[in-house]
């Protein structure tokens, strides 16, 4: 038996027999050629790759892209820089240069927008919030007037666009289209008609709310608000959002909450667009878009255009220190796959924000971002709707949406129906204008206010002590309401052409009534319906129906119905010729009639009785008006007298004391002059000398000469060094800042009562010693009083008086060698007791401890700027110093900041977003949060320690009180209230950390616990407040209900700051003196 034969075969092949090779065989067989498949795939992947990543070929693949479909960029904020920078006025500005060097933080001018290959631009027509019940409108129109001037002025770059069609046109004609979109809704003012006029004007967006509330909408801020202001939309919202359908003008839900956002989706019928706004799971801050909306959005349909604020892009807690274009097309990704690729777009919101992602500082940097897109397989489709292919096709489905714009009328409404809610009336509530809505429509639109502006005919009507409950009834639509009332001609001839009519001598009759007449389609009453009592329509030949059954024309037909167009009662022989008129029975047409009567019986009856009482009011109060002239007039007198003695003392104090101050001014003077005049005469001597020998004397005694003239060089050179350094003092006089010197005459409000008021009037007769002083004096015990004359006191008024003491040290004063003092601007103490005063002049801020001795300098100081240090506020806990400055430089101009330094002196961070004019600030003892009063914007705005923004809202959450409010000065007490001086009203307020007026306190005046322009207020650590009494020239307490004040200090020129220790010592800056004193104050 032979041994098996073994055959081998060459790779890839088999064996003769059918079977395989052995198992070593075959695993250089599968290990080959898995290497070849993996070459290939490499390959395959690689080079493809390679190519793909070669700069020339993909940015060669993104100009094309960009050339195919225009780039449509949903939020420029560029007019408001216009506005701010150069008010408007475009002749001061040329577009078409490079605009970096005009205004800081640029980031759109004509040559960029050309770079970037911007297609069409959403320009912002914005106003700040604190324009809203103001000018808000008319902010509007200038915005909206200067991208419409814009367009005009540079015809060859821009081409003002209203459709979608327009925006292709426009990139066909090599011209970038410029659209308006209104940002914030505050914009119209709650009224329906400023909506329309906007949308004629061009508005082809509104976004719902910018960063404050409207009326009808919350913003984005109450997204963390456990109670928010509205929970998303009012019913008036709602009605704006059908009547912007109505339009075609597109919802934007950027700025709004997310509750407000899907109440929108809930209620509009054309697709929505977030202008500029990002992906909330990102970067989790409410201006964000969250997945439940962008969920949404594949069914309702709309875009979301990725906004560039780094704050908006980069938070979290994923935050980097640095934020790239790579975390912007994070952004694009996420949307693009949670709402899909047709629901994604692009809203950069260049020069709305100061800080943009690196690689994307400015518009002439989109191809950028398209770039790293295609980098990260996005097809080529998939850029062109990125583009802007995705804002057109929502643009056409708004105004495929609409139904006719603004050109045509307005579909009437049923008169019967409530205006704000379009439901039929319940409970229905007159105003002073005499429109009628629901209750609980008005109820939802007032919220807290205690005043509203009719949604009709924006007449303002200030509601009655018990609110939208108190308005008076309109009982005549109310029982029209519930009740069957009026009906068309055309029902009549449903229930009378059932068969055919016969008339007297039984022959058919045609009744001559339309079938397609009637009021509306669901038989409810129309405004045009509605026509005023005694009036008839005009047919259209012109001509009035004749009266038919009024005049007994068919004298034997029954009269049973009633025309109330023409006003007569009509048979049914003669109702064809009513054809198209309102007819009712005879028993309804009495009904409506006697419910009219009665109604206005009612009214007049009620309006008869209040007339009277009004008259009786009024006449009682001209008996008191003249009983108070003669009061006052005769303390007016009695006050002049006893002040005429003084007046005359003082004249002669202030001569004596003017004397004294040239004396001791001229003394320098004249010893300087006579120096010069000294030197003067010795150098013409020495010259009359030296001339002689210049030809007469020999080298020695010439040498002599010369020592001689260079001596007396240098002595003339010191004196007219000095005699040109000489600061020369003046000497002016301040007049006092009382009116007439005597007082001044108070109108007070009489929502006080009777008794309250006598109260007052009395009190007022008696001349308080706290009151106008011309004296000048500090407190009895102060160390620096100066002798004034006084005015004699009543036993009483002195005994009150002798009540408080002070122990009163000046602060940096001139005796301080290290710190003195030049020109206080702002004061905190800390609570271990030092001291901080800002010096405007010097540029840094003086710091002293508890004793008022000088300890050391913090430098407020920057590069290429001159800064100026203000008020302040230290925060205790981390140790951290706030000061408002001013820098101001050649290329900036004047800016204002407010930095955080350590108590060291070292600078941490400033703080700049969101403020135009930091006034004043304060550190919450709670929280370690500080409150900064934005003049200019008036806001307050609230911070943490880190500089991160928490919050801000207007200060005039007190909107029974008109405008203009002047908030000079901000506190805050331990339990996080908000205390604010109110310069205007001459009152302070507390507000709630969250805004709403809880209690205010004061009244304007001359007396004790009256206030004459508040400056400066702070909060002991008892709850008092204390109250730098600006023209008065004095420091008042109050308790912290607001009780009477009490004057710790007084005697001051213009007190401007105070600042609260925790051992109840008080620091006050007297601004009219330039002088910082230390008062410590004790009962007797």
């Amino acid at each position: 038996m032979s041994a098996p034969e073994v055959k081998y075969s060459t790779p890839g092949s088999l064996p003769e027999d059918g079977r395989f090779l052995k198992s070593g065989d075959r695993c250089m067989f599968y290990l080959g050629a898995g290497v070849v498949v993996l070459a290939l795939v490499v390959i395959a992947i690689v080079v493809p790759l390679a190519l793909r990543h070669k700069p020339g070929v993909e940015k060669d693949r993104v100009r094309r892209l960009m050339s195919e479909v225009p780039l449509v960029d949903g939020h420029n904020d560029w007019p408001w820089q216009l506005a701010k920078n150069f008010g408007n006025r475009l002749s001061q500005v040329n577009l078409g240069n490079d605009l970096r060097s005009a205004y800081t933080h640029s980031h759109t001018d004509i040559p960029r927008l050309r770079q970037g290959m911007v297609g069409a631009q959403f320009w912002a027509a914005y106003t700040p919030c604190n324009s809203q019940y103001k000018d808000t409108v008319r902010w509007a129109l200038q915005q909206i007037d200067v991208i419409e001037r814009i367009a005009a002025k540079y015809p060859d770059t821009f081409q003002f666009v209203t459709t979608a069609q327009g925006i292709q046109d426009a990139f066909d004609a090599g011209k970038i289209g410029c659209m308006v979109g209104v940002e914030g809704g505050h914009m119209i003012d709650s009224n329906l008609a400023a909506l329309r006029m906007l949308y004629k004007l061009g508005t082809r967006y509104m976004t719902i709310t910018h960063s404050c509330n409207t009326p009808w909408a919350d913003n984005w801020q109450e997204t963390l608000n456990p109670t928010p202001e509205h929970n998303g939309l009012t019913d008036f919202g709602k009605l704006v959002i059908q009547e912007m359908n109505r339009l075609g003008m597109l919802v934007d839900l950027s700025h709004v909450s997310f509750k407000t956002m899907h109440d929108t989706l809930d209620v509009t019928r054309a697709p929505v667009i977030f202008s500029h706004s990002s992906a909330y799971s990102i970067c989790n801050h409410t201006r964000n878009v969250p997945d439940d909306v962008l969920r949404r959005l594949k069914d309702t349909g709309g875009v979301v255009m990725v906004n560039f604020y780094n704050d908006y892009i980069n938070c979290g807690p994923n935050k980097t220190e640095n934020t790239t274009i790579a975390q912007v097309a994070d952004h694009c990704d996420y949307i693009r796959d949670v709402a899909g690729e047709d629901h994604v777009g692009l809203g950069a919101d260049y020069d709305g924000v100061t800080r943009v992602p690196q690689g994307l500082e400015d518009v002439s940097t989109y191809p950028a971002l398209i770039e790293e897109l295609l980098n990260r397989g996005w097809t080529d489709d998939q850029i062109k709707k990125f583009l802007g292919l995705n804002l057109i096709e929502v643009f056409k489905r708004a105004e495929e949406m609409a139904d006719g714009g603004s050109d045509k009328g307005e579909k009437p409404r049923p008169i019967l129906h409530c205006g704000i809610c379009l439901e039929p009336f319940n409970n229905p509530k007159a105003l002073a204008c005499l429109h009628t809505f629901c209750q609980e429509c008005l109820v939802n639109l007032v919220g807290k206010r205690s005043f509203l502006t009719c949604p009709t005919c924006r007449t303002s009507v200030s509601l009655p002590p018990k609110g939208v409950q108190g308005l008076p009834d309109n009982f005549w639509l109310s029982e029209l309401s519930t009740s069957p009332t009026r009906r068309s001609s055309t029902l009549y001839w449903e229930h009378l052409n059932k068969g055919s009519s016969k008339g007297a001598n039984g022959a058919e009759r045609d009744s001559g009534i339309s079938e397609t007449d009637s009021t509306s389609p669901t038989g409810a009453l129309m405004e045009n319906d509605l026509q005023p009592v005694g009036t008839r329509s005009k047919t259209k030949t012109k001509t009035k129906l004749p009266p038919i059954c009024g005049k007994n024309v068919h004298s034997d037909e029954d009269v049973r119905f009633f025309c109330e167009q023409c006003e007569e009662t009509v048979c049914e022989g003669c109702l064809k010729k009513h054809a198209g008129h309102s007819v009712c029975n005879m028993e309804e047409a009495e009904e409506m009639r006697t419910c009219e009567m009665q109604s206005l019986l009612g009214m007049l009856t009620s309006q008869v009785n209040d007339l009277n009482v009004g008259t009786k009011k009024l006449r009682d109060h001209q008996k008191q008006l003249q009983q108070e002239r003669g009061r006052v007039e005769s303390q007016i007198r009695r006050t002049a007298g006893q002040w005429w003695d003084a007046v005359k003392l003082c004249e002669e104090e202030l001569l004596k004391e003017l004397e004294r101050a040239y004396e001791r001014l001229r003394g320098p003077i004249a010893d300087q002059q006579e120096r010069a005049e000294g030197v003067s005469m010795e150098i013409a001597a020495i010259l009359g000398q030296s001339r002689g020998k210049l030809n007469r004397a020999g080298v020695i005694e010439k040498l002599t000469t010369v020592r001689k003239l260079g001596e007396a060089h240098d002595k003339v050179l010191d004196v007219v060094n000095e005699t040109k350094n000489f600061a020369a003092q003046r000497i002016k006089f301040s007049p006092s800042i009382i009116p007439g010197g005597l007082g001044q005459i108070v109108v007070e409000s009489k929502d006080v009562s009777d008794d309250k008021a006598d109260k007052k009037v009395t009190k007022s007769g008696k001349r308080d010693a706290s009151g106008p002083r011309i004296e000048q004096e500090l407190l009895a015990t102060s160390p620096k009083t100066v002798p004034s004359p006084t005015l004699p006191l009543e036993e009483s008024d002195l005994e009150e008086k002798l009540l408080v003491r002070a122990k009163v040290t000046t602060i940096g004063g001139s005796e301080s060698s290290g710190g003195r003092i030049d020109e206080p601007t702002g004061v905190a103490v800390s609570d271990d007791g030092f001291i901080f005063v800002s010096d405007w002049s010097k540029q840094r801020v003086r710091v002293y401890d508890e004793e008022g001795r000088f300890q050391r300098n913090i430098l407020v100081e920057e590069k290429s700027s001159i800064v100026r240090p203000g008020r302040m506020a230290f925060d205790s806990s981390k140790r951290q110093l706030y000061v408002q400055c001013t820098s101001s430089s050649a290329a900036v101009g004047a800016k204002k900041t407010v930095k955080a330094f350590m108590e060291n002196g070292n600078h941490l961070f400033d703080i700049s977003s969101g403020l135009h004019c930091p006034h004043d600030l304060a550190v919450c003892p709670k929280t370690g949060r500080v409150v900064i009063l934005d003049t200019e914007l008036r806001i307050l705005l609230t911070v943490s320690s880190s500089g991160r923004r928490v919050r801000s809202f207007s200060c005039y959450r007190d909107v029974t009180a008109p405008p203009p409010v002047c908030m000079n000065s901000v506190a805050v007490d331990g339990n996080g209230d908000i205390v604010l001086a109110d310069w205007w009203y001459n009152n302070v307020k507390i507000l709630k950390p969250s805004g709403e007026v809880q209690l205010t306190f004061g009244t304007p005046g001359w007396e004790e616990g009256q206030l004459n322009r508040p400056a400066g207020v702070c909060v002991e650590p008892s709850g008092n407040v204390v109250v730098a009494d600006g023209k008065n020239g004095r420091v008042q307490r109050f308790d912290p209900a607001g009780g009477r004040g009490e004057v710790l200090l007084h005697g001051l020129q213009a007190p401007s700051c105070v600042a609260c220790a925790r051992d109840g010592r008080v620091v006050v800056l007297d601004e009219g003196k330039k002088v910082v004193l230390l008062v410590e104050y004790h009962d007797k």
